[in-house]
């Protein structure tokens, strides 16, 4: 068999080489299209899933700023309506002045043991000093604990002087109003 070009069997296998590039170029794009597809459809689900609130990200945010934004203006109703009355205040003044002195008091206690200790590690650090040199540390130390003692009242009588100051002008506030 011979080809020679320009006859009628030359068209024929052109034909038959453009249908199959056709046909190739058709599967190389269908199986193209199908992959993209796949991962595109699984995108628009995600997507629509979220959009559409079953238990999504989306629909929880919405909901959390509404329930912030309920309780905000819950809160500013209620500290409109739960203005204390006068005898109220006065009587929170009192615990406040009660509770103030309690805590003096108990700081006092910490900040004067605190140093009894520190005083009493001293000593039985200076009990190996010579005698003159033990007299002297333990001087020292005397001069330090005492020095802390007086600090520990000097707060503590601070401390008091600044509460029964917020109870003396509560308690004006209260007359006042009277």
């Amino acid at each position: 068999m011979r080809w020679e070009f320009g006859t009628e069997d030359d068209r024929g296998v052109a034909l038959v080489g453009y249908a199959l590039v056709v046909l190739f170029v058709a599967v190389v794009g269908t199986v193209s299209l199908t992959a993209v597809g796949g991962k595109t459809s699984d995108s628009f689900e995600s997507v629509g899933s979220t959009v559409a609130g079953d238990g999504s990200t989306v629909t929880s945010e919405v909901k959390a700023e509404e329930e912030t934004q309920a309780e905000e203006d819950a809160k500013a109703e209620e500290e409109v309506k739960t203005e204390p009355t006068p005898k109220e205040k006065w009587d929170k003044a009192i615990q406040d002045h009660k509770q103030a002195i309690k805590d003096a008091k108990a700081q006092k206690a910490a900040n004067i043991a605190a140093a009894k200790k520190t005083y009493q590690s001293a000593l039985n650090e200076n009990k190996s000093l010579p005698k003159a040199q033990k007299k002297k540390a333990n001087k020292a130390a005397k001069k330090e604990f005492n020095a802390a003692k007086k600090a520990a009242n000097q707060t503590y009588k601070a401390s008091v002087s600044t509460a029964n100051k917020a109870k003396a002008d509560a308690k004006a506030e209260y007359q006042a109003t009277k």
